[in-house]
C-alpha cells in the first residue's frame, strides 16, 4: 500500500509538472485569434501646446508672450485601439472666465493605434492683456471617445510689453 501512495504521488507530481507545458502548445481558437473578440475603440489626446514664435518668456512661474502673431503647434496621440481622426479647435479666452473666441480649426488625420501624429499648426495674433488661455480641444469623428477628459489642451499665460534688463554701472 505504501508503494501504490508513492508511485500515486510520483504520477501526480509528473502530470502537474508536464500539464502546464503542455498548455503551452495547444492551438488557439479562432475567435481568440482575431479582433472580433475584443472592441476596438479610438482615444486621440492633446499632449502638448506650444507656442513656438512670435516672442514668448518663460519666467517659472508665469509664461509671458509679446503682443502679435504666434504659431501655436499642437501635438496630439491615439491611446486608443483603432484609427481616428476628427478636428482640432483653438479657443483664445481668459483663464479665469473661461469666455474666449475661436481661433481657428484644423482637420486632424487619421493616427494609427499608440502612435503620435505631426503637429498641426494654427496661426494666432495675440492681444495684450494679462491671465489669457489657450484651449485646444479635439472633437472626434468617433463618438466613442473612452476618456473625453483627455481631449483637452490648456495653456495659461499673460500677454504683455515685458523688458527685463541688467544695469551695470562703468566707474
Amino acid at each position: 500500500m505504501l508503494m501504490d501512495r508513492e508511485r500515486f504521488n510520483a504520477a501526480l507530481m509528473f502530470f502537474l509538472f508536464i500539464a502546464p507545458l503542455a498548455m503551452a502548445f495547444a492551438p488557439i481558437s479562432e475567435v481568440e485569434a482575431s479582433d472580433e473578440g475584443r472592441s476596438s475603440t479610438s482615444d486621440l489626446q492633446v499632449d502638448r501646446v506650444i507656442i513656438s514664435s512670435g516672442g514668448s518668456i518663460d519666467t517659472g512661474s508665469d509664461i509671458i508672450l509679446a503682443s502679435g502673431v504666434h504659431i501655436v503647434s499642437i501635438s496630439i496621440s491615439n491611446i486608443g485601439t483603432s484609427a481616428s481622426g476628427g478636428t482640432l479647435i483653438l479657443r483664445n479666452g481668459s483663464s479665469i472666465t473661461g469666455a474666449g473666441y475661436v481661433v481657428g480649426s484644423v482637420p486632424i488625420p487619421s493616427i494609427a493605434p499608440g502612435t503620435i501624429g505631426s503637429p498641426l499648426i494654427i496661426e494666432w495674433d495675440a492681444d495684450s492683456g494679462p491671465d489669457q488661455r489657450l484651449e485646444a480641444e479635439i472633437s472626434q469623428q468617433d463618438v466613442s471617445d473612452p476618456n473625453p477628459l483627455n481631449d483637452k489642451g490648456i495653456l495659461d499665460f499673460n500677454v504683455l510689453d515685458y523688458q527685463q534688463g541688467n544695469i551695470s554701472s562703468i566707474t
